[in-house]
């Protein structure tokens, strides 16, 4: 807890990531509070005009000089979504489409010194995000699932994000977000026969994301690859499931995170594998 402003000895204004100061706060995240030592009543200021709490850190805060107004900075973002849901086919098709727009201000990066790399955090820019995100799922018949998962993601800076070891002095309006690639699939399919001898499953997955740069600033590029995975189990008995597995069918190289050039880490190489599942209950 950190005091960060006092009215007349009654009213404080304070910050605090604690769990149980009120039924509507958030764990973990830093939100700034009034507190009436008067008439013990605490207030959360940092939220929404329906009482929402913020989703990030807020802080500066200042209280004016009647105790009546509470003055502070925040990482909160501003979140529009509209999305519909429905299915067809006497519910054999599920959809789900959502488009979003985020509004972030005052940016919190973490960026690293260029020799020895340490690592140092900034507040300050914007950054806009708009997306459209689709799921399907397909029941054709009582032993097939299809689902496909696909999503389009457009995030980039609104304004200057200062940083004093860039050319030019930070990174420019409409750099892209670090990790945020353009597109993102999923699908899979799976075949389960319940009602037959042992219960076999079958089940075959596929994930691609688009390339996106790992740091601000950085070289390397995350993503532009498609990994194939495939399952297959059998229930031998109310206790007992074996499978065999194939983790990135066709050995797709790719990097996953690497905010330096000497260290992250990439994909899993091809692997093939056997489990057995011992239920003990």
């Amino acid at each position: 807890v950190e005091e960060l402003g006092l009215f007349d000895d009654t009213v404080v204004v304070f910050t605090s990531d604690a769990s149980d100061l009120g039924p509507t706060n958030n764990a973990g995240i830093r939100d700034i509070y009034r507190f009436d030592r008067a008439t013990g009543a605490m207030e959360l200021v940092s939220c929404a005009a329906d009482g929402t709490p913020g989703n990030d850190n807020s802080y500066i805060a200042s209280i004016s000089d009647d105790g009546s107004l509470v003055a502070f900075d925040s990482d909160a973002t501003k979140n529009y979504e509209v999305g519909t849901r429905f299915d067809l086919a006497d519910g054999r098709v599920l959809v789900d489409l959502t488009a979003y727009h985020i509004d972030w201000e005052n940016v919190q990066a973490r960026l690293f010194t260029p020799v020895d790399f340490n690592a140092y955090t900034i507040n300050g820019g914007g950054a806009n995000i708009d997306g459209v995100e689709l799921s399907l799922v397909l029941n054709p018949t009582r032993y097939v699932s299809v689902a496909s998962n696909v999503s389009y993601t457009d995030a980039r800076l609104s304004s200057l994000l200062p940083d004093s070891f860039a050319p030019g002095g930070g990174y420019a309006k409409g750099t892209r977000l670090p990790g945020s690639s353009e597109w993102m699939l999923a699908n899979s399919i799976d075949f389960h026969f319940d009602d037959m001898a042992y219960s076999p499953r079958f089940t075959v997955s596929h994930r691609y994301l688009t390339e996106a740069p790992v740091a601000f600033g950085g070289v390397l590029q995350k993503g532009g690859y498609h990994l194939v995975d495939f399952n297959a189990s059998a229930q031998i008995t109310d206790q007992v499931e074996i499978g065999l597995y194939a983790k990135n069918l066709f050995n797709e190289y790719g990097i996953l995170n690497a905010p330096f050039e000497f260290a992250g880490s990439v994909t899993r190489p091809r692997t093939f594998g056997a489990l057995l599942r011992w239920n003990y209950r």
